[in-house]
Formats: C-alpha cells, structure tokens, sequence
C-alpha cells in the first residue's frame, strides 16, 4: 500500500491505533516512504516505533543475544555475547545495576563487558567492549559490509 503524504494518514493515526492494526510501511510520509528506504533507516524506525523485546542479565551473569532482542538490562559484571552481525540490526544495552563504573566496589572494576559474535568487531577493531558507567548504555547499530557493530550513542 502506497502512503501519500496528502492521504490524511497522519502520525497520531498511528499511535491511537496501535503497532497491532497498522504495517511498519503504512508510517505516514514524515518519515518519508519505508518501502523505498535504506534497510537501515528502516530497521532504526522499526525499533523505534515497534515494541522493543527486552531481556536481563543479572550482575554477574552470561548472556547471548538472541535474534529478536533489543533491548539488554545488564548487571554490574556481567558478559553479553552479541549475535551473528546484519546490516541495520539496532541494539541497546543497559546498565541497570548503576555500579558498572563503581571501581571500589567488590575489588575492582564491575564493568559489563560486551563480546562479538564470530569475526565481527565492536567500533571496528575490538573483539569485546567494556561498558564501564554507572548507569551508563550503549546503542549498537550492525554494518554488514564492514562486519561491524558501530557505537552510535554511549551515555
């Protein structure tokens, strides 16, 4: 289904009718047409406006990103394995644990540590990331062509 901007399809359409009745494609033209739009753009619109499928990891714990997830709530010292690369993929972890960055506590660092799937890199020559902020995140976004995760936001 095609969406012209003077169609009166409109954003607030959108949001009272819910992510359950209307197709990613049928966003209105602010966002420009989403069939002809680059994957990535896309796929960063998607997790935007779609519900994002969240998991946790306690402090301490292991956990490898499955293929649906979004969003990762990570403990202090925890290990999280990213998934096998694809263009556009959009990734959040989380400290939820706001003592990732706490040097004092338990000996030493607490920082979550965020390792790569296979031969992909992590801002393009890292094996593995240390989210080390209390409270802090990290947004990754994959790149196919260079087989690698880009940080585009770290707070």
């Amino acid at each position: 289904m095609a969406i012209h901007k003077n169609n009166g399809f409109i954003l607030q359409h959108y949001l009272e009718k819910g992510r359950d009745t209307i197709d990613i494609a049928q966003l209105p033209f602010f966002f420009g047409a989403m069939k002809n739009n680059p994957p990535a753009l896309r796929r960063f619109l998607e997790a935007i406006f779609v519900e994002w499928a969240t998991r946790s990891v306690a402090d301490g714990g292991t956990l490898t990103v499955n293929t649906d997830d979004v969003v990762i709530f990570a403990g202090h010292s925890s290990t999280i394995t990213l998934p096998a690369l694809t263009t556009g993929r959009v990734l959040v972890i989380k400290d939820v644990s706001g003592v990732a960055g706490d040097l004092s506590g338990l000996g030493g660092s607490q920082a979550i540590t965020v390792n790569r799937a296979g031969s992909d890199t992590i801002a393009g020559s890292n094996t593995s990331f240390s989210l080390g902020a209390s409270y802090g995140s990290i947004v990754l976004v994959g790149n196919l062509a260079t087989t690698t995760w880009h940080s585009v936001a770290l707070v």
